[in-house]
């Protein structure tokens, strides 16, 4: 097998990993749609260390292509596929089953920024409701007892 042979295997190699990977990450961000409130920190980090992953996979790649920007071009789908010699045509098709995984994720990040949004929002009336409630009150009172502050008269004073 020839050098040209042995590069464009490697980045085959190297775009099927990286589709793995952003079937994983994809994986973890459609399972924060639905996971506990709990489990948002966990698949966040998880991630995160996807995108570290696919960040490595990339410089791994442009070095197999030799920086030549036909080769990191088809690496990344970002030419006509009739423009490659026939040897780097299976390299566009495998980054095109990446490309086809990324296009999905700007949907789910959207409802995934919707749900930590709602989230936010039902935290913050639960915090509103917790200060108007009646223990609320009861605590106020009480720390003013307990601290020596005697509650502020009303509008108009003590008579």
């Amino acid at each position: 097998m020839s050098v040209a042979l042995n590069a464009i295997q490697r980045v085959i190699d190297l775009l099927e990993e990286k589709r793995d990977y952003f079937a994983l990450y994809e994986q973890a961000s459609l399972e924060m749609l639905s996971c506990e409130l709990d489990g948002l920190e966990e698949k966040l980090e998880h991630r995160a260390v996807m995108i570290a992953g696919i960040d490595c996979l990339d410089e791994q790649i442009d070095e197999a292509c030799d920086k030549q920007e036909l080769y990191c071009q088809a690496a990344r789908a970002a030419c006509g596929r009739g423009e490659l010699p026939d040897e780097w045509k299976p390299v566009f098709d495998r980054a095109m089953q990446v490309r086809a995984i990324v296009s999905r994720l700007p949907d789910i990040d959207l409802q995934i920024e919707m749900r930590l949004e709602q989230e936010r929002d039902l935290a913050m009336e639960q915090i509103k409701s917790n200060n108007r409630g009646q223990n609320a009150q009861a605590a106020k009172y009480y720390g003013a007892m307990v601290g020596g502050t005697a509650p502020r008269p009303g509008r108009f004073g003590s008579a």
